[in-house]
């Protein structure tokens, strides 16, 4: 799954070179929310949760991915992928301190506190005198951070109250709150940016709504089912490694010192982060 997520900075990259931001992520929700529902009723998947829990799983269809999409899109057309990516590194170490205070049996051991710091450093290394910053990004890298923390936010939910319950379906509800609250903002804010679908901005949203979203995101909620959210959190480290060697070679994005130094960061906070 960390795999196919990796990739998935790549083709937000391609996309929102000729689709508004907002809206390349909007349509991608809506066409992964159909195809999810699509399989779960081929297969004729049970264990939905009720009408009555409707409003909750979409409200955290928007923490999870709604808001966090609307972020991590338009930072992409401002800063390279592979660090989008490294500053979305930062996940874990937000979910270790947010599941000790939502989650019972998640404590914030020594060792997940060591993992927040060092996640503050490799940040703190990335967007320094010789990072994003010094070339004006400190919109789109504050937009990251939030992105993460918010996105953090949406897992612990997912956790605290997924139990018993459809993955499937739960993907359905939360890409079916996201699609929407991302197509209201692009109506809002990209009126006058009119999308051109070039091959390669059609086969980005199709690999993004299809394989991404179809795959990460059911295997995400079905892996929160099992195991604690920090660790599932840990993904990230392959994801983000995925992302900066496809930055590098696919879009000839630059990896200095400071990036290669930072991502080593990232993996040792996330490995502190997976706790005792």
């Amino acid at each position: 799954m960390s795999l196919t997520w990796g990739t998935s900075w790549l083709a937000i990259s391609v996309g929102v070179r000729d689709v508004p931001p907002l809206t390349l992520a909007g349509v991608r929700m809506v066409i992964g929310s159909a195809a999810i529902a699509s399989f779960a009723g081929a297969f004729r998947t049970r264990g939905g949760p009720p009408r009555a829990e409707f409003p909750r799983w979409l409200g955290i269809g928007l923490a999870n991915l709604g808001v966090p999409f609307a972020l991590i899109f338009w930072a992409e057309t401002r800063i390279p992928s592979g660090m989008t990516a490294m500053l979305f590194g930062t996940y874990p170490a937000f979910t270790a301190v947010l599941a000790h205070w939502m989650l019972p049996h998640e404590p914030l051991s020594a060792r997940r506190t060591a993992s927040v710091l060092l996640a503050g450093l490799a940040v703190v290394l990335l967007v320094g005198p010789v990072g994003a910053l010094h070339g004006g990004a400190f919109l789109p890298v504050l937009a990251v951070l939030a992105a993460s923390l918010v996105s953090a936010g949406g897992a612990v939910l997912v956790k605290r109250y997924a139990a018993g319950r459809s993955a499937m379906w739960l993907a359905v509800l939360q890409t079916a709150g996201a699609g929407a609250l991302l197509l209201l903002l692009a109506a809002l804010f990209e009126r006058s940016q009119a999308p051109r679908w070039t091959p390669p901005a059609i086969a980005a949203l199709l690999y993004l709504a299809l394989v991404v979203t179809l795959g990460c995101f059911v295997g995400g909620i079905w892996l929160l089912q099992r195991l604690p959210a920090t660790f599932v959190s840990m993904a990230v480290v392959v994801e983000t490694a995925v992302a900066v060697f496809l930055g590098a070679v696919a879009l000839h994005e630059p990896v200095g010192v400071n990036v290669l130094v930072g991502l080593g960061l990232v993996i040792v906070s996330v490995w502190l982060a997976k706790g005792e």
